[in-house]
């Protein structure tokens, strides 16, 4: 805008270069002007704002074409995101499953240490008979804690996941 005003002021003084009207001798004869340089300081201002109007093309140009990669990396990402989302998603569906699960187990673990306790106490009233009995008692006792200690741990991590996912 400022290089087009200097050539606007060029051609303003190119006007004031013309000569001034000098009074009506009465035989309507204009004054002699040198056309030459005053057509010669208009071309040069009229070619200075081609020139400013073809820097500001290239410059439009160039911006349009930087808003239009812009937008595409905007879409990509959004793309990107919305893959994301739904990554997400499956990740809370399979960890609700897994808990779901795990919940599961746990109840079993539960109930074999229930029946585990009670196999134990009828071992015990069946007194020597019922040795080999208290043997296997124990052992399903033990693995009904080992099972509720896993459990335990896989909730822990379905936690730990759950937090990471959100």
């Amino acid at each position: 805008a400022l290089q087009i005003a200097d050539s606007a002021d060029a051609l303003t003084e190119a006007a004031a270069a013309l000569p001034a009207l000098v009074s009506d001798d009465g035989t309507a004869v204009p004054p002699a002007v040198d056309a030459r340089e005053v057509l010669g300081q208009l071309g040069d201002g009229v070619s200075s704002v081609v020139r400013y109007g073809e820097e500001l093309a290239d410059i439009t140009g160039n911006a349009r074409s930087h808003a239009v990669r812009t937008s595409d990396e905007i879409a990509r990402a959004l793309d990107s995101l919305a893959l994301l989302g739904q990554e997400v998603d499956r990740l809370t569906r399979h960890r609700d499953e897994i808990a779901t699960s795990n919940d599961t187990v746990s109840g079993v673990a539960f109930r074999t240490n229930l029946l585990a306790n009670n196999a134990a106490l009828e071992a015990t009233r069946a007194g020597g008979a019922g040795r080999t009995f208290g043997v296997l008692a124990e052992e399903i006792r033990r693995l009904a804690d080992t099972t509720a200690a896993t459990s335990a741990a896989i909730g822990e991590r379905i936690t730990a996941l759950g937090s990471d996912v959100e």
